[in-house]
């Protein structure tokens, strides 16, 4: 006959636990964790007062930046040949008596209804903008 897997005879021994094993020390386990933790995961406190006066270095270098854009590019604008044209007064807004076009940081204040010399790519702009220069000899 087949043997009797679920009769006591067949049960293991469980031993009873000698002694509990003792409990850890919470501190001594958060310390633990703590130093265990890296430390670039670890977020400053938001609510921290930081006396020290910020000193913004990258704005600084992009103001530098830009200013030295916009002088190159109204250099090389001023060395490109120029046409002569007059932006025409606008019939709808009659107040409005200036045109500002910017390249790279340079602007130009162009007067509406006056003849002006302006480089070729400050043209190409006025027209791609709409303001209908016209070429005047």
């Amino acid at each position: 006959m087949a043997e009797d897997i679920f009769s006591e005879e067949n049960e293991p021994e469980v031993k009873e636990p000698e002694a509990a094993e003792e409990e850890l020390d919470k501190t001594d386990m958060g310390e633990g964790l703590m130093a265990e933790r890296d430390p670039a995961s670890v977020m400053a406190d938001p609510f921290a007062v930081d006396k020290s006066k910020a000193v913004d270095l990258v704005a600084r270098g992009l103001d530098q930046q830009i200013s030295r854009a916009a002088r190159e590019t109204g250099e090389k604008l001023n060395a490109m040949p120029k046409d002569n044209i007059m932006i025409p007064i606008d019939k709808q807004n009659p107040h409005d008596s200036f045109v500002i076009v910017g390249i790279n940081g340079y602007y130009l204040q162009i007067q509406r209804g006056k003849k002006v010399a302006l480089p070729r790519p400050i043209v190409d702009l006025l027209i791609a903008g709409g303001y209908g220069p016209t070429l005047v000899r």
